[in-house]
C-alpha cells in the first residue's frame, strides 16, 4: 500500500510524506582521476565518462543536481554507462569506469578504503561554490483514501527508524 520513492518519481495526485534527505556524493577511482583528471566544476562533467543511474520503473535518468545561491541546476553529463543497479555503478567506478553519483551510505566504505575519491569537496574547490543536491525520500500512497491510521503509523515508523542524519525535522 505504501511505496518508497525519490522526489523524481512522484506522480501527480500522489500523497507523499518526505521521510528522509540522503546526502549524495560524486566520486571516481584514483585510477580514473589519474587518467582523465578531476573535474573542478559541474560543467566539466560533460567532458568525463559518467556512470548514470536509470530509474527502473520508467527509464528516466537520476538527475545530477546542484544548488548554488539557493538555485537548483543540473549538470550536463556524458553518460558512458547507464544502469538501474547502483551497486553495479559503484563497482564500475571503483574499476576506473568513470564518475558516478552515489548516496553517501553506498559510497562511504569505498571512500574509507581509498577505492573511490570524493569530487567537488571544498578542499579542492577552484571557485566552485555549490552544494550537491541530496536525495529526498518519500513514503507515498496513491490517494488520500489510502492514508489510514495504520498507514500513517507505518510512515511514522519508517521516518523514525532511519539514521538520524537522514531525518526530516
Amino acid at each position: 500500500d505504501v511505496s518508497i520513492r525519490i522526489k523524481q518519481q512522484l506522480d501527480d495526485g500522489m500523497v507523499a510524506r518526505k521521510i528522509a534527505t540522503v546526502p549524495t556524493i560524486f566520486c571516481a577511482s584514483p585510477a580514473y582521476i589519474a587518467r582523465a583528471g578531476r573535474p573542478s566544476t559541474p560543467a566539466d562533467l560533460r567532458e568525463h565518462d559518467c556512470l548514470v543511474f536509470r530509474l527502473a520503473v520508467d527509464g528516466r535518468f537520476l538527475r545530477w543536481g546542484f544548488i548554488e545561491n539557493g538555485l537548483r541546476f543540473e549538470a550536463e553529463v556524458r553518460a558512458a554507462i547507464i544502469s538501474d543497479d547502483i551497486d553495479v555503478l559503484a563497482r564500475l567506478a571503483v574499476a576506473g569506469g568513470g564518475i558516478t553519483r552515489l548516496a553517501a551510505f553506498v559510497a562511504n566504505d569505498y571512500l574509507r578504503r581509498g577505492e573511490l575519491k570524493e569530487l567537488f569537496t571544498c578542499d579542492e574547490c577552484t571557485g566552485f561554490n555549490a552544494e550537491i543536491e541530496p536525495l529526498d525520500i518519500y513514503a507515498c500512497v496513491r490517494d488520500r483514501h489510502q492514508l489510514t491510521p495504520k498507514v500513517r503509523a507505518f510512515m511514522d515508523y519508517l521516518a523514525e527508524s532511519l539514521p538520524a542524519e537522514w531525518r526530516v525535522v
